[in-house]
């Protein structure tokens, strides 16, 4: 159950719901994350990638639930809160079969002596996916705007023909791995463009590079440098009579 419905089902006015919605206002006050103060450190997290990813990684853990930090491995805040809870259910069933073994009445849940710090646990546990929840918000905004950011770089100066390997910790480090920012990959045993935000998505590094030095000679020609930013529209066509390779050949009937 998310934080807000199960804060819909614990109404404020109940006098047996009191516990929870204190220790939730007061966590909820508390956290750098929901409630950010001036403090430069928490700042420079939200404004950076990689720190939110860690704090992420702190509340929700591996699939294990545990993250590593400095080396060690620690049991994830909200893994943590859960096993609480796990605890707190199955000592009050020991509880209630305790009262049954011993001929007594069961007292209502809200009446146990576990029932103060089952509220406690919840609302910790609310506070802590209401965080998880806003970090991945802002980590997808970030995303999206890196991910804009490197499509509006796909063939930004024209086909000249920049391109990057996969350097010295691939075991192929030679291998363009990215030319004019369009993804390259194998198709057989041809390395080619293969990227769905390029038109020449498909055409094989070598036919591709004829279309860089026609470009090249051109700039040359016009007596203009080959790094300014074109209009897209004005990107050559596809020659004729090269083959794409990612287009599949039509099955014989």
């Amino acid at each position: 159950m998310s934080s807000k419905r199960r804060r819909e089902f614990l109404p404020i006015s109940d006098q047996k719901f009191k516990v929870y919605h204190e220790t939730f206002d007061s966590l909820r006050m508390a956290s750098h994350i929901l409630t950010p103060s001036d403090r430069i450190s928490i700042s420079t997290q939200f404004m950076d990638h990689k720190g939110m990813l860690g704090l992420l990684a702190e509340l929700t853990g591996d699939e294990d639930g545990d993250y590593l930090r400095n080396g060690q491995h620690y049991l994830a805040l909200i893994p943590g809160t859960e096993r609480k809870l796990q605890v707190i259910e199955n000592n009050w069933q020991k509880y209630q079969r305790q009262c049954k073994d011993e001929g007594r009445r069961a007292p209502e849940e809200s009446s146990s002596p576990m029932w103060e710090q089952k509220l406690k646990a919840l609302a910790a546990l609310d506070v802590q996916l209401e965080e998880k929840a806003l970090l991945e918000q802002r980590l997808k905004v970030l995303s999206d705007a890196e991910q804009a950011k490197e499509d509006l770089a796909v063939l930004e100066y024209g086909t000249i023909g920049s391109s990057q390997n996969c350097g010295s910790r691939s075991s192929t480090p030679n291998v363009i791995k990215t030319m004019d920012n369009q993804k390259c990959d194998w198709v057989n045993d041809t390395l080619c463009v293969v990227d769905d935000r390029s038109p020449y998505s498909g055409m094989a590094l070598y036919d591709y590079r004829d279309l860089v030095d026609s470009y090249r000679a051109a700039q040359r020609e016009a007596g203009k440098s080959i790094l300014h930013k074109i209009d897209k529209k004005d990107l050559p066509e596809w020659p004729k009579g090269v083959k794409n390779h990612l287009e599949k050949k039509p099955e014989k009937v």
